[in-house]
């Protein structure tokens, strides 16, 4: 389960809706995941305000409905909160890519496997982020010192030389 899916579920969850597998799951993950931690803290302080505020003649149903919908953009303007441990669909939120496109450089980044799925220390992702911006950097500023070089040496070719007399 990913933070998009919690969310999707938090009033099933706090209601006790979910299957005992579906709760599982979702108690695994906030285990493992503070910015959902955090959300369901937000959840139960929005359902706290809507309840002391809302009006006699709102039913149950439709509180629930009005706070799964303020969970809901409070998802959208959530940053996740990443773990230690990251699976490929979080290091693809972490590094705001797709899956494919992490697919395409396992054999770079820093992974391990277990139980048959995927793991990315995050610790280990950023080193191997600051490498790869190392590494730019020092390309980049090589090529920007071979440009000025080849213009430098272009404008004395194209420079006449100095006489004393006009």
């Amino acid at each position: 389960m990913d933070c998009k899916d919690f969310i999707a579920m938090i009033s099933e969850y706090e209601t006790g809706e979910l299957s005992a597998d579906l709760r599982r799951e979702a108690q695994q993950h906030l285990a493992q995941c503070p910015g959902c931690g955090t959300e369901l803290r937000r959840f139960w302080e929005t359902m706290a305000l809507c309840r002391d505020s809302m009006d006699a003649s709102l039913s149950a149903k439709e509180a629930l409905s009005m706070v799964s919908s303020v969970s809901r953009v409070l998802l959208e303007s959530h940053e996740p909160v990443f773990g230690p441990i990251l699976t490929i669909s979080d290091l693809s939120r972490y590094l705001r890519t797709s899956v494919d496109v992490i697919e395409d450089y396992l054999h770079e980044i820093p992974c391990f496997e277990l139980g048959g799925q995927l793991l990315f220390r995050k610790e280990k992702v950023d080193e191997w982020i600051a490498k790869r911006e190392d590494s730019f950097a020092f390309h980049l500023l090589r090529s920007q010192v071979e440009r000025e070089s080849h213009d430098t040496a272009s404008d004395r070719a194209e420079q006449k030389p100095r006489t004393l007399y006009a």
